[in-house]
């Protein structure tokens, strides 16, 4: 596997964290002030994880510049 797809690898993750924050916002609608607050710490620390996995998957493909090893 190359760096360019080990890259693109991170940022399908990156893509899966961000669905997942949307569907745990949805799922907060209704819920009760404790159980937002638990929701909303669970979104922050997937949205450090999603940041992460962009900047890695980034930082991959364009590690070689605009080869593609």
């Amino acid at each position: 596997m190359s760096l360019y797809e080990l890259g693109m690898e991170y940022l399908n993750q990156y893509r899966a964290v961000r669905e997942r924050i949307k569907e745990l916002k949805k799922q907060m609608r209704g819920l009760s002030k404790k159980q937002q607050y638990l929701y909303n710490c669970r979104i922050l620390s997937l949205g450090e994880v999603a940041m992460s996995l962009k900047i890695t998957g980034e930082h991959l493909i364009n590690y070689y510049g605009d080869r593609h090893e």
